[in-house]
């Protein structure tokens, strides 16, 4: 194995004694106890966790009724699996305590499976109520932690005594959970995970979870723009053998929150789009190809019951029908074959030691060396991440860092902060380790019996081919003759194929059901509730039968199939006039995604006026770069010496602002859109106007406490996003006359910074 090590003496010292402190400690108790688990979770026997919509006014007993509803609706076939994620009204402990036992209640009669849900750092619920719920309701299968956030790092005894007290009482929440054999499931988004496993003064707490490990399953919380190295490191957790499993929470809140409103489109608020159906598709083929056992959604609405549901009708219930029927997700043995290399986080005492780590491992907050050199294609990286580009180097576990030899011996190589500079070294060292399994510009990863491609582009629409040379060969020529409710389904005989399932669709419905697997025969009859029914029938075999796949994949689309069992690629299909049919090509049935109209304005200009937007959009890319390489002067060429904003703030406004960004914030990044032109002022004054989404975001190293870290900015900060910028010609260049909202406006930039008393209305930056 190739270790790759660079660790501060001093900071590894102070790491080392606290373990042994720790360990020193444990070591004179013997280790508890604890009953089994009340639910079975693996990759076999995944949960599927749902969250109930937040209660209303009114009791207990009144929210279990719509609970009992929404239970009873849900798939038989998906409700195997399933818990209901359910929390009291409100924040105050007491009312809570009370409203929940007569919630439970009403829940323990219906025998619905459920998980308690807490906001410990919110609302600490009294560790006597809580196993009090545990002790009466069997039916309360684990507890749900969420709210908490890991990015504090003590200055002083008395942020480490409140630290410490929150570690106490998470501590006490995993404990009791434990004794009476409930999980705890506990979702992070951001970098928290990453954060947790470097953290010094969180590592004696995350060494004291130990004897709990066989009860927690930590989720990557997919609502940032830190998906991968969230991801990454909930894995790492896992094959770390710190946790018994680990999960992926997706919502369709993360395609608004990083930015995106429509295909190919920007924007935010009232402007972000509705997400693409084959996206939350994604989301989950990502944990599923990776070993995840757990499955959250933290959006009620998107579900069977919710105002959103064409979200639950054609991504996430096929896909979780899909995944359970065919039993796609690997083993811990089968991960770690893929995964080949590991990085293992330096222990971070401040904000600063952690970046670090973030100089590999994150492309928003710092340069992500490591992750560049993952994601690298022919097209350079911008934007959010929430695929990888490349399967040949698959996913790379982060490792906490007190992992320990044995942990670190099962990976060829281990990576740490320090020990290669750049991405080209990156990629370098990771070519020694390719696992390709297929070829073409598509995802392709095989992990036990699952192979996976994904379409990698977050908000492009480009064909990505793929070709994977052996893969099972589909069963064809399938017959189907019908009398009255009967059909009849034969099929040839072929050496090779062991046992076949039989699935069938009914018009219009796109999606295959199961109805019947191990079939040892190759013949099936069917009865059909209505024979007037247009019915579909697809066969797929167990086999040995191997042939080429190849094709393409296009926006929000990803495949799922088995290297063993062959996929589906013909039907059979009989209407209530044709009784005798053979089966042909299965045509596609994703559903297309039609991208957001381009720039307004723009209809019916000559050529002249076409050269001039093309100028424009070369001054913004100037402008990107600028404020990226917080190049203040470079910037500053974009104003015209006479700019002036609504508010009357003029040329040196704009410098002093920006001087103030580059000096408090860095990880400055800048995204924008051409959203309309207005010609209107070109002839008479040679002004031309645009509407720009803009997005200029930065990140300060800590808060002015310097315990908070990553504290970020963006601006504009209205609700939309866009600025409506006027462009004139000075020098032979174009350059800003005016901009409304103003951009920058100081009072966006101060406001991050303003405490929760200060009176500091957002809003124009006007003396009041």
């Amino acid at each position: 194995m190739l270790h790759l090590r660079f660790l501060s003496l001093t900071v590894f010292s102070v790491f080392l004694c606290s373990f042994l402190g720790l360990a020193g400690s444990a070591s004179a108790q013997d280790v508890p106890v604890f009953p089994e688990l009340a639910v079975e979770i693996d990759g076999e026997h995944p949960l599927l966790l749902f969250p109930c919509p937040i209660p209303e006014q009114g009791g207990g007993a009144g929210h279990a009724e719509k609970v009992v509803a929404i239970w009873q609706s849900c798939p038989a076939n998906v409700r195997d699996y399933a818990c209901l994620s359910v929390g009291g009204p409100g924040r105050d402990a007491t009312v809570q305590a009370l409203w929940l036992q007569e919630l439970f209640g009403v829940l323990q009669l219906a025998e619905i499976p459920t998980v308690l849900r807490l906001y410990p750092a919110e609302s600490p619920m009294d560790p006597a109520q809580l196993e009090a719920l545990l002790r009466s309701f069997t039916f309360i299968r684990g507890v749900e932690l969420r709210g908490l956030r890991f990015n504090t790092y003590p200055t002083n005894r008395f942020g480490q005594m409140a630290l410490e007290a929150q570690h106490q009482e998470l501590r006490s929440i995993v404990e009791t959970a434990a004794r009476y054999g409930r999980f705890v499931y506990w979702p992070m988004a951001e970098l928290d995970w990453v954060r947790l496993g470097a953290n010094t003064a969180s590592a004696p707490f995350l060494e004291s979870l130990r004897p709990y490990a066989g009860y927690l399953f930590p989720a990557a919380h997919v609502t940032d723009r830190h998906v991968l190295p969230n991801m990454m490191a909930t894995l790492g957790l896992w094959l770390e053998d710190r946790v018994a499993g680990w999960g992926v929470e997706a919502g369709s809140a993360w395609y608004g929150n990083v930015g995106f409103a429509g295909l190919g489109k920007l924007g935010r608020g009232p402007a972000a789009g509705f997400m693409p159906n084959g996206l939350y598709r994604s989301m989950i083929l990502n944990g599923a190809m990776t070993g995840a056992s757990v499955y959250a959604f933290d959006a009620p609405q998107d579900l069977w019951f919710g105002a959103a549901h064409h979200y639950w009708d054609e991504a996430i219930f096929p896909t979780l029908d899909e995944l359970l029927t065919r039993n796609l997700i690997p083993g811990k043995d089968s991960v770690k074959r893929e995964a080949r290399v590991a990085y293992q986080v330096r222990a971070s005492a401040t904000p600063q030691d952690f970046h670090l780590n973030l100089r590999d491992l994150d492309l928003e907050l710092d340069q992500g060396n490591l992750l560049r050199a993952l994601l690298t294609t022919n097209r350079p990286v911008r934007g959010p991440e929430l695929m990888l580009n490349r399967s040949d180097w698959f996913w790379t576990p982060i490792l906490t860092g007190a992992a320990t030899e044995g942990v670190l011996s099962q990976f060829e190589a281990v990576l740490e902060p320090g020990t290669v500079n750049d991405t080209p070294g990156f990629q370098a060292l990771l070519e020694q380790y390719r696992l390709p399994t297929g070829q073409g510009t598509a995802f392709i990863a095989t992990v036990g019996t699952g192979v996976f491609i994904q379409h990698t582009l977050e908000n492009e629409d480009e064909a990505q081919s793929y070709r994977i040379d052996a893969m099972p060969a589909p069963v064809r020529q399938i017959g189907a003759r019908r009398e009255g409710n009967n059909v009849e389904l034969t099929w040839p005989f072929r050496d090779g194929d062991v046992a076949w399932k039989l699935y069938k669709r009914v018009l219009p419905s796109t999606r295959f059901a199961l109805v019947a697997q191990n079939s040892d025969e190759r013949r099936f009859v069917d009865v059909l509730e209505n024979p007037d029914q247009t019915v579909a029938y697809a066969v797929t075999a167990l086999t040995d039968a191997k042939e080429v796949m190849e094709g393409a994949v296009r926006y929000g689309e990803s495949l799922m199939m088995s290297a063993n069992e062959s996929r589906i690629a013909e039907e059979v299909l009989l209407t209530p006039v044709l009784s005798v049919a053979v089966s042909a090509p299965l045509s596609s049935l994703a559903m297309p995604v039609a991208p957001a109209p381009g720039p307004g304005g723009l209809e019916g200009i000559t050529d002249d006026v076409l050269k001039l937007t093309e100028a424009i959009a070369e001054r913004l890319r100037f402008m990107q770069s600028a404020f990226e390489q917080e190049d203040l002067n470079g910037l500053m060429d974009l104003y015209a010496t006479e700019y002036a904003d609504p508010q009357g703030w003029q040329f040196q406004y704009v410098r002093r602002a920006f001087q103030w960004y580059f000096e408090r914030y860095g990880a400055t990044k800048m995204d924008y859109q051409v959203l309309d032109w207005d010609f209107t002022a070109l002839a008479t004054e040679q002004r031309i106007r645009t509407r720009l989404y803009l997005n200029l975001r930065g990140y300060g190293v800590s808060d002015a406490t310097g315990a908070v870290a990553d504290v970020p900015v963006y601006i504009p900060r209205n609700e939309s996003g866009e600025v409506w910028a006027a462009w004139i010609q000075r020098d032979g260049v174009w350059r800003l006359e005016t901009t409304n909202p103003a951009m920058p406006n100081f009072r966006d930039l101060l406001s991050f910074s303003a405490g929760p008393h200060d009176n500091f209305p957002l809003g124009p930056d006007l003396h009041e």
